[in-house]
């Protein structure tokens, strides 16, 4: 019997000592080089050439900051010409109006927000998750013990695992 073991053991070790069957220079080869070909043949010609240098002299860069709302100008202009040109009565019925508009809108946002942190409460946090999960397991394993002692191990590395998680979830909170 220990002739056959010793027999598998040089086999073994002989097997693992002996140079790979094929062997390349993989430093040595360019994968790439294919493709770069393709590319060049496929891409536009103005993608080849190089931009013209500038000269340092004419690059210029400005300090001023002018905003944004330029566009939005000749709309507000109209706007205002148009409420301007309201009677009394129709711009205090239209300040009504955009008082209603607001509380709708008010009124949508906070029920969901409220729908939003409610689905937040029932959801668990990803480490209490996993605290659950590996605690489990743990209890799972613990009790196979009895069956085998690689059970028990296991299962207390599991309900390690799962204190860690539990310990990482209660500090953030």
């Amino acid at each position: 019997m220990k002739k056959v073991i010793s027999l598998v053991a040089f086999v073994l070790l002989a097997a693992a000592c002996s140079s790979p069957k094929y062997t390349y220079h993989f430093d040595q080869h360019d994968y790439n080089s294919g493709a770069r070909a393709k590319l060049a043949q496929t891409a536009p010609p103005h993608q080849n050439e190089m931009p013209a240098p500038i000269a340092v002299e004419e690059l210029s860069a400005s300090t001023e900051v002018t905003p944004q709302t330029k566009s939005i100008q000749p709309q507000l202009k109209s706007v205002q010409t148009k409420i301007n040109a309201l009677s009394k009565e129709q711009r205090a019925e239209l300040k009504r109006e955009l008082k209603a508009e607001l509380k709708k809108i008010a009124k949508n946002k906070n029920s969901i927000d409220r729908i939003d942190s409610s689905e937040k409460a029932n959801e668990w946090d990803y480490d209490l998750k996993m605290a659950a999960i590996f605690g489990a397991i743990g209890v799972v394993l613990t009790a196979l013990g009895g069956v085998n002692s690689v059970f028990w191990i296991l299962g207390a590395i599991a309900l390690v695992v799962g204190v860690i998680f539990l310990i990482k979830w209660l500090a953030r909170q």
